[in-house]
Order: C-alpha cells, then sequence, then structure tokens
C-alpha cells in the first residue's frame, strides 16, 4: 500500500498542477478541491496500511509480503496508465476523467483482493473509492467524455 499511498500522492499534485493552469475560475476552484480531496485520500490510504499491520499483529514487515504485490493487480501497470492519462487527454477535464476512472478501479480491485485477509483495510479502501466516485460522477457532469 505503500505505492498506493505514492500514487494518491501523484493525483494530488496533478490536481493541484490542473488548477494552476486552469483559466476557467469554476475549473481551478474544482480541481483545487480534488487535491486537497486527494490529501485527505492520503491519510485514508496511509491509515489502510496501518490497520493492515494491526492485522497482521503489527508485524511490519510480513506486511510488505502480504501486500505487496496483490496477487491479481498490477499496481505498476496502474500507476503508468495514470501517468499516461495525466498527460494525453484533449482536455484538462477528460485528463482528469481519465485519472479517476483507472483510479476508481484500482481501488475497487485492491479492496476486492484484501477483503479477506485485511476487512478494516479494505474497507477503507471502498471509502475511498466511493468518494472518487463522486468526483467522477462531478466531473462526467461537468462534459467530459473520459477519453
Amino acid at each position: 500500500m505503500t505505492t498506493l499511498a505514492d500514487i494518491t500522492e501523484e493525483v494530488a499534485a496533478f490536481y493541484k498542477a490542473l488548477a494552476q493552469e486552469a483559466e476557467e475560475a469554476n475549473l481551478k476552484k474544482l480541481f483545487t478541491r480534488r487535491a486537497e480531496g486527494s490529501e485527505e485520500d492520503m491519510s485514508l490510504v496511509v491509515r489502510a496500511r496501518k490497520e493492515a499491520v494491526l492485522e497482521l499483529g503489527g508485524l511490519e514487515s510480513t506486511l510488505e509480503i502480504a501486500l505487496e504485490p496483490v496477487e491479481g493487480v498490477d499496481i505498476d501497470a496502474y500507476r503508468e496508465e495514470m501517468r499516461k492519462a495525466m498527460e494525453t487527454g484533449r482536455t484538462a477535464l477528460e485528463k482528469a476523467l481519465s485519472v479517476e476512472k483507472l483510479f476508481c478501479e484500482l481501488l475497487d480491485k485492491l479492496a476486492l483482493r484484501i477483503e479477506g485477509r485485511f476487512p478494516s483495510a479494505s474497507r477503507l479502501l471502498k471509502q475511498v473509492s466511493e468518494k472518487r466516485a463522486g468526483y467522477l460522477r462531478e466531473l462526467s457532469a461537468l462534459g467530459g467524455d473520459g477519453a
């Protein structure tokens, strides 16, 4: 989940950059809120990691073996796809939509894969995913297609 925390941090930085580049006041405000929300999500991801450590009896070295990599989820591939999406969309809104779709998908897959072994951590990741799905709906309502 260290990698997931890094990805969450990258998403926050992405939104900060979009906010700085945005010319429209409503987009600037939206992207600023998404950056702040991503920073809040970072604390939940870190908390999920700590919950997993506790569920393993406090043995953090065991957590590294148990969680990284999460079987069936190529986190690095998601990270690469998200980085590409941050750079290749036609508009800032399309970039944000693509990033959110990928991030939600990653969070959902991770939550599902660790659910049996780390239920508390899984619940926290689901919480972040639900919040991000709200971001996705908000971005979609603004007219982007996520391409």
